[in-house]
């Protein structure tokens, strides 16, 4: 390592600028100051994280139970449903109880998953849904899985809007889809994330610098804080 490089790297750190000379050693091992420079330009960024809430709302499925029947209805219950990250688990539940013959799910009938789960989730990363889909069948060993699925997204990072619900449309691969609803509450500082800007009312954007106050019979006003006819 040149000393017109540490001495570049202490300006930027603003340390003070004292003279480095390497002693002589009969390994290949780089220096202590030099391993503490390297730390310094390779550590990771800080984990930014925020405080949200997931409503699960609706499942839908269009897979065929019970034999060969063509309108064969499931008789459906969850296994394994896990919201995570990039740092494990951040919520989850082992087993729902399940729904007698019904293609349609809504979850507020589903004691387990009827009320909003409070999500520790990083801003700085992307959240994911997992679950496995099964069929009951009266004793344990003759339920069957439908399918599993994982690394479905949720999109904590598109919200536009502090404090509010948000709905997102999951589209799982054959057979069904996933409706859930979020809202962010409170985030560590980071002003990359829209729904992590707190503007006041009427406020938008994501340095809140764009001001829409609806007008009744005038005009509305959008996410991004767009007037739009009423």
């Amino acid at each position: 390592m040149s000393n017109r490089y540490i001495c570049e790297v202490l300006e930027i750190f603003g340390l003070p600028l004292i003279a480095h000379e390497r002693a002589p050693s009969p390994t290949m091992g780089e220096g202590v100051f030099d391993r503490f420079i390297n730390s310094l330009l390779t550590q990771e960024p800080t984990e930014q994280r925020g405080i949200g809430y997931l409503k699960f709302f609706e499942y839908h499925t269009y897979a065929k139970c019970d034999g060969s029947s063509e309108t064969g209805k499931c008789d459906i219950f969850f296994k394994d449903v896990a919201v995570y990250d990039k740092t494990g688990d951040i919520w989850s539940i082992n087993e729902t109880d399940h729904i007698d013959n019904e293609s349609t799910i809504m979850f507020r009938n589903v004691p387990q998953l009827n009320s909003p789960k409070r999500i520790d989730f990083s801003t700085n990363s992307s959240t994911h849904l997992r679950l496995d889909l099964w069929d009951y069948n009266e004793g344990e060993s003759k339920s069957k899985l439908i399918n599993n699925y994982t690394d479905l997204e949720i999109h904590f990072n598109k919200i536009y809007k502090y404090n509010d619900w948000s709905t997102q449309k999951i589209y799982i691969t054959y057979p069904g889809y996933i409706i859930i609803e979020i809202k962010i509450e409170s985030c560590s500082q980071n002003h990359e994330l829209p729904g992590c800007n707190y503007c006041s009312n009427h406020w938008y954007g994501s340095t809140c610098n764009k001001y829409c106050k609806p007008v009744q019979g005038n005009y509305t006003c959008s996410a991004e804080g767009d007037k739009k006819c009423a």
